[in-house]
């Protein structure tokens, strides 16, 4: 994955466009003409930095929420790929400010989260329980969702061959308001779960997604 990554900035989009594909776009394109906004969910698996190719399937403008590197260097070089093709990039802290900014200039947009994040240990909310162990998870994506009104799909990403990728676009929610709270959250991170089950050779096993643990309840 991380050759393919480097590759990406040696190749024509035209080249890229040969080896990316991706099926129910229409779901998209119905969002954009209804005038709403997209929270967009995937995990590390496969190769998600192919998602430069988005601009060329959806008039939505795509900004990935990322989590800034303290390699700060290589958080110049990731970046660099990630932007391509007008794709603009905001921090998590900074993700509301992007969003208000947006609604004001009457831009609609898709927010593409990763879900296998892990919060800080002080930012932890909610715990699920993902490939047999308890794991803390960021609220985010319910909690935007609900608050902007937007529509929340899964960005599922399949290999298929080498340097070959699909990204098929899945409904979630139509809607979250009203839903229980975590329902959102569960949810998506059950999709990811049941992909990497499936194909477990393509999840980024190495990223640490288990470093904090639960603390026993006492009593």
């Amino acid at each position: 994955m991380f050759i393919e990554s480097f590759k990406l900035t040696h190749m024509s989009n035209s080249q890229i466009m040969k080896r990316f594909t991706i099926t129910n776009s229409e779901i998209l394109d119905r969002i954009y003409n209804e005038g709403r906004d997209v929270a967009a969910v995937l995990g590390h698996y496969n190769n998600w930095d192919w998602l430069v190719c988005l601009p060329f399937f959806t008039k939505l403008q795509i900004i990935p929420i990322y989590k800034p590197l303290q390699n700060k260097y290589f958080d110049r070089y990731i970046n660099k790929i990630r932007s391509r093709n007008g794709l603009v990039l905001a921090p998590m802290l900074g993700v509301i400010r992007t969003i208000v900014n947006n609604r004001k200039n009457n831009i609609r947009s898709l927010y593409a989260f990763l879900s296998d994040q892990t919060p800080p240990k002080g930012d932890i909310r909610h715990w699920v329980t993902f490939l047999n162990q308890d794991t803390p998870v960021f609220l985010g994506v319910e909690k935007i969702a609900e608050k902007y009104k937007m529509a929340v799909v899964y960005f599922n990403i399949q290999n298929i061959k080498r340097g070959y990728y699909n990204l098929n676009v899945e409904l979630l929610f139509e809607q979250t308001e009203g839903l229980p709270e975590h329902f959102v959250t569960d949810t998506h991170v059950k999709r990811l779960e049941d992909i990497i089950i499936e194909k477990p050779e393509y999840w980024l096993w190495s990223h640490r997604r288990w470093k904090h643990k639960r603390e026993p309840v006492n009593g």
